[in-house]
């Protein structure tokens, strides 16, 4: 199978779909990587290094002419910073509540955990 590496050409983005790693790991699996000439240069993967990998390095039209395209996938400020804020959160909750989280049981007896209630659908509730 041809795989295909365009260069993204979105504004400000510096990253590749496919590392020159991967691209070594694929063409060990017999499949044909075509990555366009300067695709991974934003991020640090100069032609040579995919070429070592085993990956062809060609035109765009060539890249996009593959049966398969790779992409690198947008990412999504509001998702990756709710995720921080819900972990956050939890730490914040535990280090300021006079209890244990967890059961404990010393050779003093037996400690019961704090109950707790989170409200919330997003990563904080879960």
């Amino acid at each position: 199978m041809r795989i295909g590496v365009p260069q993204d050409t979105t504004a400000r983005e510096t990253r590749v779909a496919l590392a020159p790693g991967e691209a070594r790991t694929l063409a060990g699996q017999g499949h044909e990587i075509v990555v366009e000439h300067g695709a991974g240069e934003r991020a640090s993967h100069p032609d040579a290094a995919y070429v070592s990998a085993g990956a062809r390095v060609g035109t765009r039209a060539e890249a996009f002419g593959a049966d398969v395209l790779t992409r690198a996938q947008a990412v999504d400020v509001l998702s990756s910073q709710s995720a921080v804020a819900g972990y956050r959160a939890a730490l914040i909750a535990a280090a300021r509540i006079d209890k244990l989280l967890p059961m404990m049981t010393t050779a003093a007896g037996t400690i019961p955990p704090a109950r707790v209630l989170a409200l919330g659908a997003g990563v904080a509730g879960l």
